[in-house]
């Protein structure tokens, strides 16, 4: 059976490397102010990364993500791991963050300050 799961609009959102594995914690707060974390594989936080950098810049993002390596996939049997990301534009400017699990799909909508914001965090993430 597949789950799907929508948090909404969501604020305080982060990512963060996961000690000195290949997983990331991907997470915030869902407009009912509940907290909500996912884990992301490498290859997926790199996806978000290079999607939110082509919503943000458009013109310039093929030079922004010349320099991040390809990821390798994960097993896709470990359902609680995120392996795909994309992000759709929403007509209010923000951005709608959608990622794929063995076991189903999970969304997260970011206001377009919040994506400003999430994307100093990712960008950092990457660095480390």
């Amino acid at each position: 059976m597949t789950a799907n799961r929508v948090y909404g609009y969501s604020q305080d959102t982060f990512l963060i490397r996961r000690g000195v594995g290949d997983t990331y914690v991907f997470g915030g707060r869902s407009q009912d102010g509940s907290r909500w974390t996912r884990i992301l594989s490498k290859r997926a936080a790199h996806m978000l990364w290079f999607h939110l950098a082509r919503h943000l810049f458009p013109g310039d993002a093929d030079d922004v993500t010349a320099w991040l390596p390809t990821a390798l996939f994960r097993g896709v049997n470990v359902p609680s791991i995120t392996e795909h990301m994309l992000i759709e534009p929403l007509a209010t400017g923000g951005i709608e963050i959608v990622g794929s699990t063995s076991a189903g799909t999970y969304s997260v909508q970011l206001g377009p300050s919040e994506v400003q914001r999430f994307w100093t965090l990712i960008d950092q993430a990457m660095d480390s």
